[in-house]
């Protein structure tokens, strides 16, 4: 599948930041040490943009959709702790839990100490289909970045799959990764929040750059939340009036004619 045209590369951010800095129009032509400093602050830009700070008006950050991917996590028979992706950077709600034949359920999302007390009690050699699960993080010594694991309990008695929504923890932009996340309708906003962070780093200044990238950053925002946010938050009617009855099933399509009760399904 193609790119748009209007997408961002990494050498497209290279050139913009290059040519704010007086290095030039073209990346290629930059010395070593003015490729490190571009490249820095296109490290710095990013971070702006996939972490920006609350928007005027508002109290918190805004998530980006484009970072919440759902997992779909396969586990196994007699194993317990599974290894998280490297991007995993929280999670963002219920896990839930299938078989091959589409068997869904919700399992309970608690602390590893809780699941370390059932495994070490009476309940330690339990297996059966997982109801329990934790996050925690792998032990580090600083040679390798913060990692996350995920620890279910009982035992489990076959092949299950566990399917949750995470917050990811964006990739640097490298020769091989060079499409930054987001796509081409945050592109301009990216693209303002390096030239804020040249600006910051380069003039040590809050300037005209920084102004434009905090108007990119609002406009993203807006349409992050009307592309991707959720089209129906459910009933919203006062059923104080016995029309709770029916169920929550008929609270949208509710039409009567002379006493006769039509729902759209005959």
């Amino acid at each position: 599948m193609a790119e748009s045209g209007l997408s961002l590369t990494r050498n497209d951010l290279r050139n913009a930041v290059g040519f704010y800095a007086g290095f030039g129009l073209d990346y290629s032509t930059y010395s070593a040490d003015q490729l490190a400093i571009t490249d820095k602050i296109i490290d710095i830009g990013s971070r702006k943009f996939y972490h920006p700070a609350p928007i005027p008006g508002e109290k918190t950050t805004h998530t980006w959709s484009f970072l919440q991917p759902v997992m779909r996590l396969g586990i196994s028979e007699d194993v317990v702790d599974y290894d998280l992706p490297d991007d995993y950077g929280g999670l963002l709600d219920r896990i839930h839990l299938s078989t091959d034949d589409s068997i869904w359920s919700e399992i309970e999302v608690t602390n590893a100490t809780r699941i370390l007390s059932k495994r070490q009690g009476g309940l330690s050699t339990a297996t059966g289909r997982p109801e329990l699960a934790a996050i925690q993080v792998i032990p580090s010594t600083g040679e390798t970045p913060t990692r996350y694991s995920l620890m279910v309990w009982p035992t489990p008695d076959q092949s299950y799959t566990l399917s949750f929504v995470y917050t990811s923890n964006p990739y640097q932009l490298t020769a091989s990764a060079a499409y930054p996340l987001g796509g081409q309708p945050h592109a301009e906003t990216l693209r303002t929040a390096c030239l804020a962070a040249a600006e910051q780093n380069l003039n040590d200044e809050r300037g005209l750059q920084y102004a434009e990238f905090m108007e990119r950053l609002a406009a993203s925002v807006h349409f992050d939340r009307q592309a991707n946010g959720p089209k129906s938050l459910g009933y919203n009617g006062d059923r104080s009036g016995g029309g709770g009855s029916r169920g929550m099933g008929r609270g949208w399509n509710e039409v009567t004619y002379n006493g006769t009760f039509y729902d759209g399904t005959s």
